[in-house]
């Protein structure tokens, strides 16, 4: 069951408790210099070492904006992958997927659409992803609008689809 981002519940409830989380909304915050927000909007995060790693190497250039969060993230070591995971995901989306059904937990940050997918169909799970994120620290008032954060991500060499940048925008009202 795929759940749409509406403001209201049940998708407001997935802030209220721990979450997994893959590497490219924690790169889209950082260059939004909106990594704080994972502390704020909920009560736990997890990642993976591999996920970690992932990061380290990628972004060089946000590395202090990168180890703040992570930082901030419960990091465990990567998991031995269920195989199917492992020959249809890249590492550090199948590790957090793995993570996420051996720890039970439900909910996971992530914008790339084949990982979203199998999250969804295989195990379940609840995704949300960075436009997400934005529109429910909007709704807390821990920023004044998601139109300049998007523009700071896409600006910053990241690729949000201009229908999804104009959906984002629509549902926070602007």
């Amino acid at each position: 069951m795929r759940r749409k981002w509406s403001g209201n519940s049940p998708v407001s409830e997935f802030f209220q408790r721990a979450v997994v989380c893959n590497t490219s909304p924690v790169i889209s915050l950082c260059k939004a210099g909106l990594g704080h927000l994972f502390a704020e909007l909920f009560p736990k995060v997890l990642t993976t070492a591999a996920v970690a790693a992932e990061l380290r190497v990628k972004d060089a250039g946000d590395a202090a904006g990168i180890e703040t969060v992570l930082a901030t993230i419960e990091i465990f070591p990567a998991p031995p992958l269920d195989p199917m995971l492992a020959t249809i995901l890249d590492p550090g989306e199948a590790s957090i997927l793995q993570l996420a059904k051996d720890q039970g937990i439900s909910g996971v940050l992530m914008d790339e659409r084949r990982g979203r997918r199998v999250a969804m169909a295989v195990f379940g799970f609840e995704v949300v992803g960075t436009c997400a994120l934005l529109l429910r620290a909007k709704k807390l008032s821990l920023i004044p609008d998601v139109g300049t954060p998007l523009d700071r991500i896409i600006g910053n060499g990241l690729f949000i689809s201009p229908r999804l940048r104009s959906e984002c925008l629509r549902l926070a009202g602007e």
